[in-house]
């Protein structure tokens, strides 16, 4: 039961880091940030997975879910980036 649950866990985190490299201003590499940022980007990304897996019941589902918010949350900085000229 547990390797259902580990492999989407484990693919949509990797997929978190390479979504990061999307971001404009780029951010550091993730082996360069302080613990405490890499502790809130693992703890949100641990928090959304349990929830929507504890509502949707489909691994898989929530792990594109949650990375596909993040997604969003990445477009949304890089266009206020863009049109602002200022981060998010």
């Amino acid at each position: 039961m547990a390797s259902v649950i580990v492999a989407p866990f484990v693919t949509g985190l990797a997929l978190t880091f390479v979504i990061e490299a999307l971001l404009r201003p780029p951010v550091m590499p993730f082996w360069r940030r302080a613990p405490a940022t890499l502790a809130a980007h693992l703890g949100s990304w641990c928090l959304l997975y349990a929830l929507f897996l504890l509502v949707l019941q489909r691994p898989w589902l929530a792990a594109g879910f949650v990375t596909s918010l993040q997604l969003v949350v990445v477009q949304s900085s890089n266009t206020k980036s863009a049109t602002l000229k200022e981060p998010f």
